[in-house]
């Protein structure tokens, strides 16, 4: 059986941020240029920039596209989201939900 293991907004906070930070290394890269890159404001890359907020679908698309080698922390995001669990993971499963139970019955 395999798991899809989708990224919860943390991981996308995450990522996102990332992306703009290396491509904010970029020699000349400003706020002000990333922004207009990207169709967004100024305050929404600083934003994005500290995980306080996630750029649109838009400005992610274009980050994307004009930063391939910078949005690599985004391509990441779904490059692994398939998980195929081990027998050691499906038994410390077994075992978590087994310990479960036992609690329940006890109470």
């Amino acid at each position: 059986m395999i798991y899809l293991a989708a990224p919860d907004r943390q991981m996308s906070l995450r990522a996102v941020s990332l992306a703009l930070l290396k491509v904010r290394a970029i020699d000349g890269m400003t706020c002000a240029k990333l922004g207009e890159a990207l169709a967004c404001s100024v305050d929404t890359i600083r934003r994005a920039s500290n995980e306080e907020a996630l750029l649109s679908f838009d400005g992610i698309a274009r980050l994307l596209y004009f930063f391939p080698e910078q949005s690599s922390p985004i391509r990441e995001l779904w490059e692994r989201a398939i998980v195929a669990p081990t027998a050691a993971d499906r038994l410390e499963r077994i075992e978590r939900d087994l310990d479960a139970i036992r609690k329940e019955v006890t109470l």
